[in-house]
């Protein structure tokens, strides 16, 4: 199943951080995802240091960039298939509501709705990525044990890889000092639910690319300009 998301903000310049905990879970098969997914998000910071990208130029510049990737090319060769504008701007409004109703309108079971709910609601307000961590550990594992449909599995355990990765990413590489403290925390896991959300949208597809990507640029430009 090829599902992958990734969020960008093109303002965000990166910095060293040193940490203990890694985001890998080598008991996910998807963990990849989170991988290409962070590596394409710091290619495009580099390359991309414009404030003020629309949704447009965002789709544009991340296609090659993804398909330059050596880790995605070798899984999914020379594959990409965008999402349109119009289907990003139709959940953006649904941040305010964890983009639960985005998976309400998924059609997958209740069971599995509910774990994707419950990953999404648990980065709400994250800011210890120890904590992060455990909990979407502990609902990979939930997952494997459940009886959802192998298919169903798949979709949510790459979902969940990019979760990880994101967090990592967001609330561990990269604060963005130059926010406000309150604000700097508020921007920063709305970028990871909004990367979640471009996950469950583009799934199981390679859409959820460019969802995830312009899913958090529209977040980080409405934070930015208030």
């Amino acid at each position: 199943m090829k599902k992958l998301v990734f969020g960008l903000i093109a303002t965000v310049l990166f910095i060293n951080v040193t940490f203990s905990q890694s985001p890998e879970n080598p008991k996910n098969d998807f963990d990849y995802l989170g991988v290409i997914h962070n590596e394409v998000l710091k290619e495009f910071f580099k390359k991309n240091n414009t404030p003020n990208m629309s949704i447009e130029e965002i789709l544009k510049n991340i296609a090659p960039i993804i398909l330059e990737n050596e880790n995605y090319s070798s899984r999914f060769g020379k594959e990409y298939n965008s999402i349109t504008v119009e289907q990003i701007k139709e959940y953006m409004p649904d941040i305010a509501n964890n983009f639960n109703t985005l998976v309400d309108d998924q059609k997958i079971s209740n069971e599995a709705k509910s774990y994707l709910k419950e990953l999404l609601n648990g980065l709400e307000g994250a800011t210890d990525y120890s904590k992060v961590y455990d909990n979407i550990i502990l609902i990979e594992q939930k997952v494997n044990q459940s009886k959802l449909s192998n298919s169903e599995k798949e979709k949510i355990s790459g979902i969940s890889s990019i979760a990880r990765y994101s967090s990592y990413l967001w609330l561990v590489e990269n604060p963005r000092p130059t926010f406000s403290n309150s604000l700097s925390a508020r921007w920063r896991w709305w970028s990871i639910v909004a990367d979640v959300a471009g996950g469950i949208l583009g799934a199981p597809t390679l859409a959820g690319i460019a969802a995830g990507a312009a899913g958090s640029s529209a977040v980080s430009e409405a934070i930015s300009t208030k």
